[in-house]
């Protein structure tokens, strides 16, 4: 075992991964470009049904990381009864952002309830950009938003109302923090707290408000098809011997360990109008943030725990993939002639730069410029510091 954990960390590895990503983002982001043009138009129902089978095989290669290479666990602390609930239900999933990758626990917990490709997102515009993500992304109706209050106002209500109109269960991820914990981000946060006389946390950001109460809106407008919060809470396990929970570790085989304290809330029970709303999301992180008090000492949450099942899916599809890409690639270099012989090692030198990419995205100290912005104009739009100066 510690032989084979050595030979996880050869940058071979990391190649083939980011390899087979961006072929299979490419077929099936362009497989479902066309469908988007053939099907959407004329029935959003089935184009909605195929689309989980496009999205599915690429996001299942990012779990197959946590679940299968560097083999993970996601410990979820809930009640029997929210447990019932758990893959059957549209739900609103609120949670802190306090790691690089516990989006990407997140989607081990979505994995194991079979709805991987039928999660949404809050993301910033800027995020649609990225190849392959991006991409599926923008052909699945994640919600992107410009920091443009005015904009984000109109992209919110119609992408829930779009949302609550799918058949089958869907979860909605949303980071209310807006940016991943740092602690530089964490001292501006508690400066602006203190000056408008908001809850002072210790181990989260304080959250932005907007956003939620307007999605709270949409969600009640929209008749309640989307059925809980689930209030969740993560920390990841830390100390000697135990890995730093990032992409890069988990890339190399490392596993990491995983904790999730989750709350099921009925949509009823949570107001939408702006000012109840709002302290009910200050009051939630006034909570969270105990939580994670009492986990930084305990690398544990209190209360009933279980684990999910794991499923074979993603180490079948990442499988597949391997002998389909890489098999094809190594087949046509040794039986094409006329592929010069610095074709692979350049490939093998642009898909490593491609990776260093990727990697950086879900690096926390290369996050937003939380903390930055100062003032808005009358559009909406954040005013940095420096505009300010120069206007």
């Amino acid at each position: 075992m510690e032989q084979l954990a050595k030979w996880k960390e050869l940058p071979i590895f990391a190649v083939i991964f980011v390899t087979i990503f961006l072929v299979s983002g490419i077929l099936m982001s362009g497989g479902l470009f066309l469908a988007s043009i053939i099907i959407w138009p004329f029935s959003r129902y089935y184009y909605r049904q195929i689309s989980y089978y496009f999205i599915y095989p690429v996001w299942a290669q990012l779990v197959f990381l946590i679940d299968w290479w560097a083999p993970s666990e996601v410990i979820l602390y809930t009640d029997e009864a929210a447990q019932k609930h758990i893959g059957t239900e549209h739900a609103m999933v609120v949670m802190n952002h306090s790691y690089d990758i516990d989006w990407l626990a997140g989607w081990l917990i979505c994995e194991r309830a079979a709805l991987l490709a039928a999660t949404k997102v809050f993301a910033k515009r800027s995020l649609s950009y990225v190849p392959v993500i991006g991409w599926l992304w923008r052909l699945g109706e994640i919600i992107f938003l410009d920091r443009n209050w005015q904009k984000d106002r109109t992209c919110i209500a119609n992408q829930i109302a779009q949302i609550s109109q799918y058949a089958n269960p869907v979860w909605i991820l949303l980071f209310p923090e807006g940016t991943r914990f740092t602690p530089s981000k964490h001292s501006v946060s508690m400066e602006f707290a203190k000056k408008e006389g908001l809850p002072m946390l210790k181990h989260l950001l304080t959250p932005r408000t907007r956003g939620f109460v307007l999605t709270m809106q949409a969600i009640k407008e929209s008749g309640n098809k989307i059925r809980a919060i689930y209030d969740t809470t993560i920390g990841f396990a830390n100390g000697p011997g135990i890995n730093e929970p990032t992409l890069s570790n988990l890339i190399k085989g490392r596993p990491v360990q995983a904790h999730m304290k989750v709350s099921r809330i009925p949509m009823e029970n949570v107001p939408s109008e702006e000012k109840d709303a709002t302290e009910w999301l200050h009051k939630s992180f006034v909570q969270r943030d105990k939580l994670l008090e009492q986990f930084e000492h305990t690398n544990r949450f209190e209360g009933r725990h279980y684990l999910l099942p794991r499923r074979p899916y993603t180490l079948l599809n990442e499988i597949f993939w391997i002998v389909t890409v890489i098999g094809g690639a190594l087949y046509y270099s040794l039986t094409t002639p006329w592929i010069p012989w610095w074709f692979l090692p350049l490939m093998t030198a642009a898909l490593s730069v491609a990776l260093h990419y990727l990697i950086n995205v879900t690096v926390s100290k290369k996050g937003s410029t939380y903390g930055k912005a100062t003032a808005r104009n009358q559009e909406g739009r954040i005013i940095t510091a420096t505009e300010k100066k120069d206007a």
